[in-house]
């Protein structure tokens, strides 16, 4: 069967960039950890569950407290069940401020 010029190309770089590229794949996932500034452990975690119809998208609702103000939320791109042991990835950091004050100094 022959094969069209836009799918010729795809198939030939598609088999030069497969060992770069990470698949979105179901063994992927993001979580959001509460941290406080002393201790290595998170308060809690949430993981984020994949959107229905866009499997590389996330959704999830944390609620904060006063309680929590001054703490840093993380979120962390896991692959759990990749074929090398790739550790938890930092996409992205928060610090938990009321919306009644300033940001802190140096944010």
């Amino acid at each position: 069967k022959p094969k069209g010029v836009v799918s010729a190309l795809m198939t030939t770089l598609g088999e030069g960039l497969r060992a770069s590229i990470k698949d979105g794949s179901p063994g992927m996932y993001v979580d959001i950890r509460l941290i406080e500034a002393m201790s290595p452990t998170p308060r809690y975690v949430l993981r984020l569950e994949p959107r229905l119809g866009l499997r590389d998208f996330h959704e999830g609702i944390a609620f904060f407290s006063d309680m929590d103000v001054g703490l840093r939320v993380e979120m962390h791109l896991n692959f759990p069940y990749s074929q090398e042991s790739v550790p938890p990835l930092k996409i992205g950091e928060w610090i938990i401020v009321k919306k009644e004050e300033h940001f802190p100094l140096g944010f």
